[in-house]
């Protein structure tokens, strides 16, 4: 009769111990998760800010004022005369 409550309790006591290190090890991998989610959080915040950052450059690049400085300064472009444009019809 005590023999069954020896066994009992010595399976018990193997459960517990399991258990208290399932949570120790869950515990670990959660923390390293977070950590993980840090990073990758911080890494989208950097992302988010750099595209914002892009979005208003071409805003400001794709200006048409702008865009017909820089062809007039950086390429020699300028605006044809009346005299200067000719149409080819087929």
């Amino acid at each position: 009769m005590k023999h069954w409550r020896l066994i009992l309790l010595v399976s018990l006591y193997v459960g517990v111990v399991f258990t208290a290190i399932q949570v120790v090890v869950q515990r670990n991998y959660t923390r390293g998760l977070f950590v993980e989610a840090q990073k990758v959080e911080k890494q989208r915040n950097i992302l988010t800010a750099e595209w914002s950052r892009l979005k208003l450059q071409q805003g400001t690049d794709l200006n048409e004022v702008r865009v017909e400085a820089q062809a007039r300064r950086e390429l020699g472009m300028h605006i044809p005369r009346a005299v200067d444009i000719r149409v080819i019809k087929e």
